[in-house]
């Protein structure tokens, strides 16, 4: 089973609906997520230029499913796909009050798989 989620402006995207069973460093949860097979990836923190919105994914899941305790998601930082610099990637800190930080890729967080539906 999967969560389809309907995001106003950024159309839809599936989400698997379990975390990897181990935390990861950034490069094994890019390669664990393109394992699964077609379109799956790390969730995006990125900007539609189009609409000159900022369309995060992970923030989009933390309100459609985390606020609602839906999708299995316990408390903590997810990777995200988009880097910072050579050595750190974006993280979400899935809490009430979520949050973006910049770890080194090398640290060890939550995983969720995502792809886009078209």
């Amino acid at each position: 089973m999967t969560y389809i989620i309907e995001h106003p402006l950024g159309g839809q995207f599936e989400i698997a609906e379990y975390n990897f069973p181990n935390k990861m460093n950034w490069r094994e949860a890019k390669i664990a997520c393109k394992e699964l097979g077609e379109g799956w990836r790390l969730p995006k923190k990125a900007v539609n230029l189009e609409y000159h919105l900022d369309l995060y994914e992970m923030e989009t899941i933390h309100e459609f499913l985390f606020q609602k305790n839906l999708g299995n998601l316990p408390e903590g930082g997810y990777w995200s796909e988009m880097i910072y610099n050579p050595k750190s990637a974006w993280c979400f800190n899935m809490q009430n009050q979520p949050a973006w930080s910049m770890p080194s890729k090398n640290e060890l967080y939550y995983v969720r798989a995502v792809r886009r539906l078209f």
